[in-house]
């Protein structure tokens, strides 16, 4: 049986104009398919709620979205389902959880960290006149 070596680059970006630190770990995987593994990600932004994890597969110019954690509040993509999931506090720190099926998963895959924007806050949240607080 041949055996698929599968490489994953890590990095992490910042969507705000803040100067905040974001750091994503492992740096790199070299894996095969079929393994679980996990990359993490924490950011030092007092005001970010929210942390993404993007895919940009090999020889493809465009991140998409494979989800996210809003405060506490996790979302996968559905296209994205069953391979992802994403765990966290938005306001920390974040874990993406894959499980690498096979060449096609040869990707750089980013965090970004953002202030979260809410319609409907989570029930841990309580807003003042001008600001929201968790």
């Amino acid at each position: 049986m041949k055996r698929q070596i599968i490489i994953i680059l890590v990095m992490s970006l910042s969507v705000s104009a803040q100067k905040d630190d974001i750091h994503q770990s492992p740096s790199d995987v070299l894996s095969h398919a079929g393994k679980y593994h996990e990359l993490h990600c924490k950011h030092s932004g007092s005001t970010f709620r929210m942390i993404l994890w993007y895919q940009q597969s090999t020889g493809d110019t465009s991140l998409k979205l494979i989800g996210y954690v809003n405060y506490k509040s996790p979302n996968v993509e559905s296209s994205f389902e069953g391979q992802f999931n994403v765990s966290g506090d938005g306001a920390k720190h974040s874990t993406l959880h894959l499980k690498l099926r096979a060449a096609e998963d040869n990707a750089v895959y980013y965090c970004a960290a953002k202030e979260a924007q809410c319609t409907k806050c989570p029930p841990s949240c309580t807003e003042s006149s001008h600001h929201q607080h968790c």
